[in-house]
């Protein structure tokens, strides 16, 4: 229930926080990313495309792609025995990309899947982070089933400063990240 409260709060917050004001702060996010020495040696690099109000991450997808780098997406898959996120590698945000699962753009199907192994770095996206690293997401669970394959050092939360909370209650399912961007800097959890 306290998570649902959370979860409510801050997407609530978030959705109706200004503009402008965002647009500032998704610069501020994008120059903190770049200046990651994670960032920096990563050969491939797993982003997120924005839903909603959630950090604008194009920019930074997009030079990644112009510095080399392997980006990777995630695509959900649901069949009737199960939902899951898989990891797919793009070339080109304006020809691998289209509108799928919940309205978000994600990767084509026949797009290449990429191991967890193959991938550095992860961004995890989240409503609201707390500074010991949990997360609460949108509640389907994806990205905390595909990041038990990913080790916590690989894992950084992206979201603005205002989202943090005091504690989010978790549980042995709910899967942590290492560290929390903001536009505000990082914040070691």
């Amino acid at each position: 229930m306290e998570k649902a409260i959370i979860r409510q709060r801050i997407a609530v917050l978030r959705d109706n926080w200004p503009e402008k004001e965002r647009i500032k702060m998704n610069k501020l996010i994008e120059k903190n990313v770049y200046g990651l020495k994670e960032f920096e040696k990563a050969k491939a690099v797993m982003l997120f495309v924005p839903f909603r109000s959630e950090v604008d991450t194009l920019p930074i997808i997009k030079t990644a792609l112009k510095l080399k780098k392997r980006v990777i997406l995630p695509r959900v898959e649901k069949t009737l025995a199960e939902k899951k996120l898989l990891a797919i590698e793009i070339n080109d945000v304006k020809k691998d990309l289209k509108t799928g699962a919940y309205g978000i753009l994600e990767p084509f199907k026949k797009a290449k899947e990429v191991t967890p192994e193959e991938i550095e770095l992860v961004f995890v996206p989240g409503i609201a982070f707390d500074k010991k690293g949990s997360r609460i997401g949108y509640g389907g669970g994806y990205y905390d089933r595909f990041l038990k394959n990913i080790p916590l050092s690989k894992r950084i939360g992206i979201a603005y400063s205002f989202q943090l909370a005091g504690n989010i209650p978790s549980t042995k399912h709910d899967l942590k990240v290492a560290k929390v961007l903001t536009e505000k800097g990082v914040k070691l959890c």
